[in-house]
């Protein structure tokens, strides 16, 4: 079957239910296109039992387009050459379910295994469950993007993510519960990540911002980065689990993407930083005109062709956005393999100050005292076994690194364990699974 499935909905009282009759797997290949592709405003669909392929455009195998979903079931599909990811869904996605699915071998065009997040609208109630996924294209096999308290990500299999982690939440998951995860052989295990986004782009913007990423359980998940990931590239010395905060609260600077061009619209409310570090906002919006005007940083404004901006004033003063403590971390194992001094299986960038600095320790940052630990096995099997943490500042190279003892005057800490976790070898019959054996 070459076909697609698009436009589908359904209402509490009549559901739409697309599923491949018992012992059958049907084939979508979305020759490009998403194979499955909901409607805007989509609600009350299932799709149970499909081989979708192909989708290399922009939704997907199995995509919503950016449109509000709720009440999606998405169960035993088989998911392969896909962008940005087998499953992508975005903004708004409530009663979520994703579970027993596998999604494979990504293309060297595509992205992540399961990309999956909330822009403007937050996200709420989302399971994502009993999932496998491997071969990712250089990026995070399973994602989460965005506001999404009260969800669920437990009992997923992750790996051979080259170049890559695991796992990887940004940007407001929060008050959800990640446990019973397993990753291995990929660049890193799982990381928690804030960073700017577009947030500060004035009202036009796309609304990827740094929220808190607080009240989170995260349990039972057992991490192991080797000594080279699943392309044979090194991926000695990089983290098991870590939580970065790299936001600033500041639009981006000069020459990262956010400035002037000739002949350029910019919508109101827009912002740059002009070469004296001030942030110009548009006031009157349009188009530049063909060369750099001459900017009032004085308080006043500029006429640029059509656009006129009107000064704030120097540069924004930085900060780090949103909360990254609170969590509660147990009965995990976190295991990397280190082969330098100065490094650890668990990293906190957010111990470093604002803007990636990581020369200082911020005593002002709470994420670690404020979170708390126990039982976790943590250890490298490389050189600095009994390093079980590292943080700012960089003492020339890498982090500076704590053993349990020490972690322990930093948070709240029962149960540290740098021990063997004595893995054993897998069949990988144990984990490569074939959706169509479950109809």
């Amino acid at each position: 079957l070459s076909d697609r499935i698009t436009g589908v909905n359904g209402t509490l009282a009549a559901p739409s239910v697309y599923m491949a009759y018992p012992g059958e797997l049907p084939v979508l290949d979305g020759q490009g296109g998403a194979p499955v592709l909901f409607s805007g405003n989509g609600a009350f669909i299932t799709i149970r039992g499909f081989k979708a392929i192909n989708g290399t455009g922009n939704n997907g195998c199995i995509g919503n387009g950016g449109n509000i979903e709720d009440h999606l079931t998405i169960i035993y599909n088989e998911l392969t050459n896909c962008n940005p990811g087998g499953i992508s869904l975005f903004d708004g996605l409530t009663n979520l379910t994703i579970m027993f699915n596998v999604s494979h071998d990504m293309g060297v065009s595509s992205q992540h295994n399961y990309y999956l997040g909330s822009r403007g609208d937050p996200s709420k109630n989302v399971r994502v469950s009993n999932n496998i996924g491997y071969n990712a294209s250089g990026y995070p096999s399973l994602q989460f993007n965005g506001r999404c308290p009260s969800c669920y990500f437990e009992q997923n299999l992750m790996y051979n993510s080259p170049g890559a982690s695991t796992y990887t939440f940004t940007e407001g998951v929060s008050n959800s519960f990640i446990r019973n995860n397993v990753g291995l052989n990929s660049g890193s295990g799982m990381r928690f990540l804030n960073y700017d986004g577009d947030c500060y782009l004035g009202p036009s913007s796309a609304g990827i911002c740094p929220y808190d990423q607080t009240g989170n359980v995260i349990e039972n998940n057992t991490l192991y980065v080797g000594a080279v990931d699943s392309s044979g590239a090194s991926s000695t010395d990089l983290d098991a689990f870590s939580v970065y905060n790299s936001s600033t609260g500041c639009p981006p600077a000069q020459g990262s993407g956010n400035w002037w061009g000739a002949g350029s619209g910019f919508g109101l409310g827009y912002l740059i930083l002009d070469p004296a570090g001030h942030t110009q906002k548009v006031t009157t919006a349009g188009a530049t005109g063909g060369t750099q005007p001459t900017w009032n940083d004085s308080g006043g404004t500029t006429t640029d062709g059509s656009v006129v901006w009107t000064d704030q004033g120097l540069i924004c003063t930085m900060a780090k956005q949103g909360n990254m403590g609170g969590n509660t971390y147990r009965n995990n194992i976190w295991v990397n393999n280190i082969n330098a001094y100065n490094y650890a299986p668990v990293v906190f960038q957010t111990t470093c100050l604002v803007n990636q600095n990581c020369s200082s320790f911020d005593s002002g940052d709470t994420t670690l005292s404020t979170s708390t630990f126990t039982n976790n096995i943590i250890l490298s099997t490389g050189l600095s076994s009994t390093s079980v943490l590292a943080i700012a500042p960089n003492p020339g190279y890498g982090w500076t690194t704590k053993t349990c003892t020490q972690m322990a005057s930093l948070t709240t800490l029962s149960g540290c364990i740098n021990s063997d976790p004595k893995f054993v070898v897998a069949d990988p019959s144990a984990y490569y699974k074939i959706p169509a054996s479950f109809n």
